[in-house]
């Protein structure tokens, strides 16, 4: 087996030291390549707030004129004029 590897060896290093002419380098063309910013996996987490027993909960934003709203998907908060408890609009996260 080592005999094989090694007449492989030398017929290689033979052929490359026989002047055979290598081939030139292309040139890559630029301007087809697109680049695209990958998505940050942690990202999906500014959609969630921490509640006040320490789990996780869909974020709501609350917007004085109107009531509030769920930050991932735009539907309205119903429990909002019903259980005002709940929200507390002084702290930010």
């Amino acid at each position: 087996m080592t005999r094989l590897l090694c007449c492989f060896c030398l017929l290689g290093i033979g052929s490359a030291a026989a002047g055979e002419p290598l081939p030139p380098p292309r040139v890559l063309d630029t301007s087809l390549l697109v680049s695209y910013p990958l998505p940050n996996p942690l990202e999906v987490w500014q959609n969630y707030g921490v509640d006040r027993f320490g789990r996780f909960r869909p974020r709501v934003i609350y917007v004085p004129p109107a009531d509030g709203f769920y930050l991932y998907n735009g539907k309205p908060y119903p429990w909002l004029r019903t259980r005002p408890e709940v929200m507390m609009p002084y702290i930010v996260d």
